[in-house]
């Protein structure tokens, strides 16, 4: 097997079957989810980018943060169906941190945050930020 495959590839198979598993647990909240599966993104995004020049990381985050988009809607629970089907036909896409901000108003709205402290606050500290 390691004539055919080299240790990224395996590392990225097994991140990929990660995100390929997760799903948001129902009362689950957002912030939580959404940074459990953008540290995930980040370990496949720092490899691939070591790999690529600086000047295809504006390209190559774009492309990326839509394809994150599009995963996290498809792995939430249903309570956010409306607020998914309005991000879906919506053009331009939000960015995942927008996206990540209109659930969080929407569980709000919800009342899907039980007695926990509410954390408001996205992460804004990953490699992307800095690359744009």
């Amino acid at each position: 097997m390691a004539k055919c495959y080299s240790t990224i590839d395996i590392i990225h198979y097994l991140l990929g079957e990660k995100l390929h598993n997760m799903r948001q647990v129902s009362g689950q909240l957002v912030n939580d989810f959404s940074s459990q599966m953008q540290a995930v993104w980040e370990q496949l995004a720092l490899d691939e980018l070591s790999r690529k020049n600086a000047k295809d990381a504006k390209k190559y985050y774009k492309y990326h943060d839509n394809l994150w988009v599009l995963h996290f809607l498809m792995v939430l629970t249903h309570e956010y169906e409306p607020v998914r089907a309005s991000i879906l036909h919506r053009g331009p896409r939000p960015t995942l941190k927008g996206v990540v901000s209109e659930l969080l108003s929407e569980e709000k709205q919800l009342g899907i945050l039980k007695s926990q402290p509410v954390n408001t606050s996205v992460d804004t500290n990953s490699i992307f930020v800095i690359c744009l």
